[in-house]
């Protein structure tokens, strides 16, 4: 193909801008019949010399392992990438359009002539397709490699280049069939790793077990929030509330196996394991931030949350408290409310809601 290494180039400036936070440059100089893709030299050799350092090993479970910078860096070159390779490839298909006369008579002639550069570019010739195949062989399989090297670094990052890849694919599905079909394979692509890594998430959670002689903190869960984010106003929100159920089945699995595989002399009681989590798992289902609350696909899971939770209050409350636990409960809510409210924690006053016979 006439445009491999400049192709090569290209990509090989984003894959440096990932790391280094240098994005990928395009310069513009004619070379035949369009504006060719060029690697920058001095931005590579620039990019080359800044300090190195990867991104730490990853967890799906911990996502703050990743800064937030990083990901949006990630999902800003390949917005830019994607949008200059459709930008090229419908200057290259207009000049072939042109040059070589891909519209036959009958289509040009009367009625049927294209009154613009769209209506050409969605003139469906399988000699212009295998022309641009031809001419922009690697773009395929340098997408891919991009992806790749992405979401090697930080895997959550292929929920950003799945929304961003949904995006393009929709505005370039007028711009001729070589565009239509490189962006739609490599969007079902990013789906199936959407999918993988969701089902990475539920076996991490299944297999979490609590370190021996420590303290059992609630499960940590960060993914439903920041996708939530990623996915605001987006087409394919839809896909992401399908895999909620998987996703709040597998904690509803992993508190149950944390709280059983505590060991005898561990520091936190399997109830209080129960209790805590599955309060945590109640009150997300009571906010917004999430999303969750106006899914009506979990109401069961809604149910079973707060049927669990009860369930382990009352465990605990028999097992260690043995005086009223509930109005405990409900005064350290208020505390909380209260604290939200004020500006300053010292504002919060003491109310005594309980006697101090009760209390003992």
């Amino acid at each position: 193909p006439i445009y491999t290494k400049e192709i090569h180039g290209f990509f090989e400036s984003a894959r440096l801008g990932v790391m280094k936070g240098i994005a990928p440059m395009l310069d513009k100089r004619a070379a035949g019949s369009v504006s060719t893709i060029n690697t920058i030299r001095r931005d590579k050799q620039h990019a080359q010399s800044q300090s190195t350092g990867g991104v730490p090993d990853h967890d799906p479970i911990f996502l703050r392992n990743y800064t937030k910078e990083f990901r949006t860096r990630c999902d800003k070159i390949f917005d830019r990438v994607l949008g200059q390779i459709a930008n090229i490839v419908r200057e290259e298909q207009s000049f072939c359009v042109n040059f070589f006369n891909f519209l036959d008579e009958n289509t040009t002639s009367g009625d049927n002539a294209p009154e613009s550069t769209e209506s050409i570019e969605n003139f469906n010739s399988s000699g212009l397709k295998q022309m641009l195949t031809d001419l922009f062989e690697p773009l395929d399989s340098e997408i891919k490699s991009l992806i790749t090297h992405i979401k090697t670094n930080d895997p959550f990052t292929v929920l950003y280049l799945f929304v961003r890849m949904s995006e393009h694919t929709i505005a370039v599905q007028n711009y001729g069939a070589f565009l239509n079909k490189l962006y739609a394979g490599n969007l079902i692509l990013l789906k199936r790793d959407v999918d993988s890594y969701v089902s990475d998430i539920c076996q991490r959670i299944n297999e979490h077990r609590p370190v021996r002689n420590q303290r059992v903190k609630i499960l940590p869960f960060d993914f439903s929030e920041e996708a939530e984010i990623i996915f605001d106003k987006s087409p394919r929100m839809v896909d992401l509330h399908r895999v909620y159920k998987n996703l709040v089945a597998a904690i509803f699995r992993g508190i149950e196996q944390c709280a059983s595989a505590v060991v005898s002399d561990g520091k936190t009681p399997h109830s209080m394991i129960r209790l805590e989590n599955y309060h945590q798992m109640q009150q997300l289902t009571k906010i917004d931030i999430m999303g969750i609350n106006k899914l009506s696909a979990l109401d069961a899971e809604k149910q079973e949350a707060r049927k669990n939770y009860n369930a382990a209050k009352a465990e605990y409350e028999r097992e260690y408290c043995g005086f009223p636990f509930e109005k405990l409960h409900t005064f350290f809510e208020r505390v909380d409310e209260l604290r939200k409210r004020l500006a300053k924690d010292e504002d919060v006053q003491f109310q005594s809601d309980c006697s101090i016979i009760e209390l003992r």
